[in-house]
């Protein structure tokens, strides 16, 4: 006696696709919004300093032998041995200052770019961040 198929896998997909999924086409998305704030200053500065205080006392520990030369350099106290990496809160300011509000992610069809931060607001899946 034959078994009855199972419904769905690639010939259901193939019966999507061949109908065609509508797509808007493609644009730039930018927020007219205020954002929204989810702390007050002070709770700002707390988490601020909090944050400060775990990095600078108890530090991050990495993975790759490239990213501990990276911060020796830029002056962090690292142990090579743990690979752990202790970041004082002027090393903090001082990358702060040199990282931009935004930047453009451009795509192999340059019509395609993006342009991350700022007011700019991006939908993206994360199935492929390399490609």
């Amino acid at each position: 006696m034959a078994r009855p198929r199972r419904s769905g896998g690639r010939g259901s997909k193939a019966s999507r696709t061949a109908k065609g999924i509508s797509q808007l086409p493609w644009q730039s998305v930018e927020n007219t919004f205020p954002p929204v704030e989810l702390l007050n200053p002070e709770q700002m500065e707390q988490l601020h300093a909090t944050s400060m205080r775990v990095l600078s006392e108890a530090g991050i520990r990495v993975m790759g032998d490239n990213v501990v030369e990276i911060f020796k350099q830029a002056g962090a106290l690292v142990d090579a041995n743990s690979k752990n990496i202790r970041i004082d809160e002027d090393l903090v300011n001082q990358a702060l200052k040199t990282a931009p509000g935004s930047f453009t992610l451009t795509a192999r069809n340059p019509d395609k770019q993006l342009v991350l931060g700022g007011n700019n607001v991006s939908f993206s899946l994360v199935a492929g961040p390399p490609n």
